[in-house]
């Protein structure tokens, strides 16, 4: 009989590794060593402390935003628990942390607007210097323990990889033939079209423009587009970053705010001429069921037209932007 425990042990021991399915063009990574990583008890929320902040708040700095005390407004530090690592031969990469606020009790949403700009100004800066050694980077933000998130301090994450996720090329490919056909950029004439149904439009401001896509995957799903087309938030000017975080406080708040966890994601792409930054936002009221896993197709219980009126009254009109 195998003992469970030695098992997992010598398990969680083996290396991450870069693994493609048998015939699809499908990547995964096989990561033992995550298991190590601490799990929030389902009670807990972000705002509390726990004995972790110590560990995260003391590793080395990769990158910091200095204040005015002399000490650090944002910092970003490595992944005590990667699933991909400059040092591996088979599932090479990086995976940072970026702890939001030195202010351990203050959640993503009570951040100030030029907090979150700050935040995204440093998504500028870690995209374009990993942009130079790996073929794609991700960047995300689990909000809650329903959403996936490990630590109480508010924070997101950044994970680079040599590889480009197939699902990724394929949004390119769809991207450029669009372009190409109509000389305009998909993501454009989607506001356009939105703006002119005036039916899930929540917010449209000089630089940014927020939705709740016709075809939304998930209930109270939330896109936050900017209006000119910019093929990656490295391109964004501090007008549109501002605005950008506008909008993205005013969500946050309204999901934060109702105790909604929830992920948002930079929807980068491949950085080229086709393609056109925004932000998704996605809200955990639910969980995949068999249809969904079984074909991919996912079962929406909240209408974007409901999600529309429902954020309208819990989002501030944008002051920016």
């Amino acid at each position: 009989m195998v003992d469970k425990n030695t098992h997992n042990r010598s398990q969680s021991d083996e290396p991450s590794q870069v693994r493609k399915h048998y015939y699809l063009n499908q990547y995964v990574v096989i990561a033992p060593r995550r298991n190590k990583r601490p799990r929030p008890k389902s009670e807990e929320v972000l705002s509390q402390k726990t004995e972790l902040q110590p560990q995260i708040e003391s590793n080395p700095s990769l990158y910091e935003v200095p204040n005015e005390e002399g000490g650090w407004r944002i910092k970003v530090v490595a992944n005590d628990y990667p699933a991909l690592s400059p040092g591996s031969t088979r599932a090479k990469g990086a995976q940072e942390v970026v702890l939001e606020t030195p202010a351990i009790n203050t959640p993503f949403h009570q951040l100030s607007i030029e907090q979150i700009q700050a935040v995204l100004e440093t998504y500028q800066h870690r995209t374009h210097l990993l942009r130079q050694r790996y073929g794609y980077v991700s960047i995300f933000k689990n909000h809650g323990p329903q959403a996936g998130a490990t630590l109480a301090h508010t924070h997101s994450q950044i994970i680079a990889s040599e590889f480009i996720p197939p699902e990724v090329r394929r949004e390119r490919e769809v991207l450029t033939e669009y372009q190409l056909k109509h000389d305009t950029s998909a993501l454009c004439d989607v506001i356009r079209w939105e703006l002119e149904q005036d039916q899930r439009a929540v917010a449209h401001t000089r630089f940014t423009t927020t939705i709740t896509p016709y075809a939304s995957q998930y209930p109270l799903e939330i896109w936050i587009i900017p209006n000119r087309q910019s093929h990656s938030i490295v391109n964004l000017s501090t007008e549109e970053l501002r605005s950008l975080a506008d909008h993205l406080k005013g969500v946050a708040t309204a999901l934060g705010g109702n105790g909604v966890d929830y992920n948002y994601h930079l929807q980068e792409g491949i950085a080229d001429e086709y393609n056109h930054f925004f932000i998704k936002v996605i809200p955990r009221l639910s969980i995949l069921g068999g249809y969904e896993l079984n074909t991919g197709t996912h079962i929406n219980t909240i209408s974007p037209e409901y999600a529309c009126k429902w954020y309208q009254k819990h989002i501030k009109t944008p002051d920016v932007g």
